[in-house]
């Protein structure tokens, strides 16, 4: 009898921490200005650059509301990783060089 009190108890709880954890997204995300009307795959893009992977995920099975949650979470650390070596520049003279080469076309 006590275990089952127990158990009832240890439920409510997880609900209430469920409850209040996706209240707090809910919240976060709105801080973001999402959801929002014509999301579309740079809206993910963006969230993936600002680190919000969780906000990607969720924006990106609203445009895609036929995709499965594993493959929402492939194609998010597939973009994450290909968005990651477009911006790696590891040394200066990397840095330099690419911004030369842009500099020379503006001049162009």
């Amino acid at each position: 009898m006590a275990s089952d009190y127990i158990l009832f108890i240890a439920l409510i709880f997880l609900l209430t921490l469920l409850l209040a954890s996706r209240h707090y997204l809910v919240r976060q995300e709105c801080k973001l200005g999402y959801p929002r009307q014509g999301e579309n795959f740079e809206d993910v893009k963006l969230l993936i650059l600002l680190q919000k992977n969780i906000f990607a995920l969720r924006c990106y099975r609203r445009i895609y509301p036929k995709a499965s949650f594993a493959e929402a979470k492939y194609m998010i650390n597939k973009l994450r990783k290909e968005l990651a070596e477009l911006a790696k520049v590891t040394t200066y003279k990397e840095l330099a060089k690419v911004a030369t080469q842009h500099s020379g076309s503006l001049k162009k």
